[in-house]
């Protein structure tokens, strides 16, 4: 998987390549002309350009130089794409600073076949991910999950000063958007209903941004709605995941079909376990049952939230049962409760707090690995 940035002022090309670099599993940011890609590229550096020569306001050779000239893009594979196949149009390109050349003539398969021989050649071709997608779940409710997702988004947003994506897969009535404060217009199901190419346009339309610590949510709906889903949850995360930085997903505790097809995509798994017996015995289970489903174990990380003031198992009991130590302890705090009533997160209204310490430590630790 690639994220592939193409640049054409026609719209039929930008949905014809759309949809063949989406059917090959890679993520595709658009652009109608330079200036607005140059843009794109400075927010976040694809891994390969696709480019047309004809273009408004700059064509696309002057398109390539000013790739070129920017810090870091010296050896960006850059495809030139035009219905100009003249020899000297090769050429010109070529001198430009493009890596190769192809007419509009060839078919999809062709492109394709390109596209993967460049990033496979290119010396770019990122060996590890610099961004995280971090899950957090349990098979039971009430354990704190999608409290501690928010929270942690919430750490994210404030420190990092960039653009944060908090994504609640709730099939119906997730507590994302309650949390923030915010009713956002639509969802996730909405998202995932569009017949438009998943591209980073088409995510913003679909998120609420919170804007005193900069989060963009993705939230559950909260209307009933049986019609047909498009996107598939895969696709949807690996969007997110391309688009931003970091990106926080709060999970169902139903373990469906759908939802273990999508947890191997994931960076880090946190598995919030309650200092009680069915938590327990929940965490044991995912424990588990993850690496069955191509999690590998070192991804997975059991996180004991003391969500209550009169804990019924003690720390040392919950690593004997699960046969691991825990990752991370989030102590109890006793205004947590009344920060989800609120609509603001902890670490939010108080940042100094024993708790959002410990969650921002948690934070920090998932980054690092």
């Amino acid at each position: 998987m690639a994220h592939i940035l193409v640049v054409d002022d026609d719209p039929d090309i930008l949905r014809l390549m759309q949809f063949t670099l989406n059917n090959a599993d890679h993520i595709v940011t658009v652009a109608s002309d330079g200036p607005t890609a140059l843009a794109k590229i400075r927010k976040q550096s694809p891994d390969l350009i696709i480019t047309d020569i004809m273009m408004p306001e700059m064509t696309g050779y002057q398109f390539t130089q000013k790739v070129r000239a920017m810090p870091g893009l010296e050896q960006l594979p850059i495809l030139v794409y035009s219905a100009r196949f003249q020899p000297i149009d090769q050429e010109t390109a070529l001198n430009a600073g493009a890596t190769d050349y192809l007419p509009k003539t060839v078919s999809p398969q062709d492109i394709i076949g390109k596209v993967n021989e460049l990033l496979t050649d290119s010396p770019r071709t990122p060996k590890y991910r610099t961004t995280k997608a971090i899950a957090f779940f349990s098979l039971r409710g009430g354990t704190g999950v999608s409290t501690l997702a928010v929270n942690i988004a919430t750490v994210l947003g404030l420190s990092k000063k960039m653009p944060v994506a908090l994504a609640d897969l709730h099939p119906l009535a997730g507590h994302v958007g309650l949390m923030f404060g915010v009713r956002a217009q639509k969802s996730l199901a909405d998202l995932r209903r569009s017949p438009e190419p998943l591209t980073d346009e088409m995510v913003d339309l679909f998120i609420a941004r919170h804007k005193p610590t900069g989060v963009h949510l993705l939230a559950s709906p909260l209307v009933y709605n049986a019609a047909p889903l498009r996107h598939p949850l895969p696709q949807v995360v690996r969007q997110l995941d391309t688009q931003f930085q970091y990106s926080v997903f709060d999970l169902p505790g139903t373990l469906t079909a759908e939802l273990a097809e999508v947890l191997p995509q994931f960076d880090h798994i946190v598995l919030v376990c309650a200092p009680d017996l069915p938590a327990l015995q929940s965490t044991a289970v995912a424990m588990k049952t993850l690496p069955a489903l191509g999690v590998p174990g070192e991804k997975v990380h059991p996180v004991l939230n003391m969500n209550t003031a009169t804990p019924t198992l003690k720390k040392a009991s919950i690593e004997k049962t699960l046969r691991a130590p825990l990752y991370a302890e989030i102590p109890f705090e006793p205004q947590m409760a009344a920060t989800v009533h609120g609509g603001k997160p902890l670490a939010l209204s108080n940042p100094k707090a024993a708790t959002t310490t410990a969650i921002a430590q948690l934070a920090v630790k998932l980054l690092k690995e």
